[in-house]
């Protein structure tokens, strides 16, 4: 049968490796004990041997020591005991036939002094032996003992031990196989059953999917470190680095000149978390159209309060002129025109950049209809040299700020002061509201008003990153109100935004 499944040829391959392991392992251990009982049965051949040439009567050798060595030999367990002559010649020999025969082997070494240890092929067959001399009184050699175990013995007492070497290779046989199943059944249920090609087809597609994604996909480890990100959240992100612990859903995010939306949710395999992917949104463009939208809404309201300002002015001076107060009309229409002209003038003669006149002139316009006094500190001066873009958006974000502490209904007063020796700017932005939380009042997301259509909590943030960009610092601080201070310096080298 041809096992087409990953797990059945796992566990077909995991058989045969433990199959083969344990057959090596009971042909080392059948060698090896067949060594031991080798080496062990030619010392004990070596030891009787010894103890046979110490016998008093061996000292004069003759074939009357047939019957005692033939108990020593069963008493030792050894297959022959031979007493000879140093010529060779038997005097005793588990055969009687060879008595008086030259013994077969090595003993010439023993007849000069020697020990004589082999395994020879005999008249009994092949066997471990030992041969040793035998001295008399006066240290002569008067003959020479051989003993020996067959090597048959050796083989019978290493085929006992077989029995117990197959039952043991039998049940590591069994466990590994049990093992085996196991360990592809679990395979098999953490590839959900997949085979290779199809697991390498899915990779594939879901490659091909994560990268052709017009949002961007983050896949983080266990370890918070960044495992596999797509095509598209490599160009959202830039060098901004994301910590997925301090992401939820929808967390507003600036990643250089965009505003992203990052959503992170955990992975979870068997009750355990195994990662974390954030998804990546990029809402520039909406925030974009929502804060042009935002602006255009400021200016409408600013031209309908002064509208609204205009329309009561000129209904008071009508009236006055059908009174026939003509005077008094003349008088009022120029004390309108002259405070404009005052704040036009005073704006225009310190700050040197046009645009940031024009917004001032706005927010005061929607200060008055809000019911909040907007001042602007009297000397206030500004020079050029910063893009118009950066200083719209700090302090436009600073002044809607502002003015949305104060609250609808709330009398308040905003100040805005303007400050620059030529070497720095200083812009401080201050209100008589509740004052700051206990917060990190920059960092994105972070806000005390209700939830917009894109979010909130970015205004603060895009005027950090404004300033860094122009190499200044942003600074907040409650001191009766709020007051925010950015020092902008003029030369300088541009810093990367938090």
């Amino acid at each position: 049968m041809r096992v087409r499944s990953l797990a059945g040829r796992l566990l077909v391959l995991q058989l045969v490796v433990v199959a083969v392991t344990v057959a090596a392992g009971a042909l080392i251990t059948v060698r090896v004990a067949r060594e031991r009982t080798e080496t062990a049965a030619r010392e004990r051949s070596l030891t009787v041997a010894h103890t046979v040439a110490a016998l008093p009567d061996v000292q004069t050798p003759s074939r009357a020591l047939q019957p005692l060595t033939e108990r020593l030999r069963r008493d030792g367990h050894v297959s022959f005991i031979t007493v000879m002559s140093p010529e060779g010649i038997r005097f005793t020999h588990p055969t009687p036939s060879q008595i008086g025969k030259r013994f077969v082997g090595t003993f010439e070494p023993a007849a000069r002094g020697e020990t004589v240890t082999e395994t020879y092929e005999g008249t009994l067959g092949s066997s471990v032996r030992a041969v040793v001399p035998v001295r008399d009184d006066d240290g002569r050699i008067v003959a020479l003992v051989g003993v020996g175990v067959l090597t048959d013995t050796i083989g019978s007492e290493v085929a006992a031990l077989l029995p117990g070497l197959i039952g043991l290779a039998l049940a590591i046989l069994a466990v590994g196989g049990g093992l085996s199943l196991i360990l592809a059944r679990r395979l098999k249920r953490q590839t959900l059953g997949l085979e290779p090609h199809e697991i390498a087809t899915l990779y594939a597609h879901h490659d091909a999917t994560l990268h052709s994604l017009r949002e961007g996909v983050v896949v983080f480890d266990e370890h918070g470190r960044p495992a596999l990100t797509n095509d598209e959240a490599q160009t959202l992100l830039g060098d901004t680095e994301l910590h997925p612990d301090t992401l939820g859903d929808d967390t507003p995010l600036i990643a250089g000149d965009r505003v992203l939306l990052a959503s992170a949710r955990a992975v979870e395999r068997d009750g355990q978390r195994v990662g974390t992917v954030v998804t990546l949104r990029d809402r520039t463009e909406v925030e974009t159209l929502a804060r042009e939208l935002g602006a255009t809404k400021a200016l409408a309201d600013a031209l309908r309060a002064q509208t609204h300002e205009a329309a009561n002015r000129l209904h008071v001076i009508a009236g006055l002129v059908e009174l026939g107060r003509t005077g008094e009309a003349i008088e009022l229409a120029g004390s309108e025109a002259a405070s404009a002209q005052d704040l036009l003038g005073r704006l225009g003669e310190g700050i040197e950049e046009p645009v940031l006149v024009a917004l001032l002139l706005g927010k005061t316009a929607t200060a008055r209809e809000r019911g909040v006094t907007l001042t602007v500190q009297p000397g206030a001066r500004l020079c050029a040299g910063f893009p118009p873009t950066d200083l719209a958006t700090i302090v436009g974000n600073l002044v809607d700020n502002a003015l949305d502490a104060l609250g609808p209904d709330r009398d308040g007063t905003v100040q805005v002061a303007l400050e620059d020796d030529g070497a720095t700017a200083r812009i401080t932005v201050r209100d008589d509201g509740p004052g700051l939380p206990d917060l990190d009042v920059f960092a994105p997301g972070v806000t005390t008003k209700p939830p917009g259509p894109v979010g909130r909590g970015l205004g603060l943030a895009l005027v950090r990153r404004a300033a860094a960009a122009l190499g200044g610092t942003v600074a907040a601080r409650n001191e009766g109100g709020a007051v925010f201070t950015v020092t902008l310096p003029h030369e300088r080298e541009v810093a990367a935004a938090p």
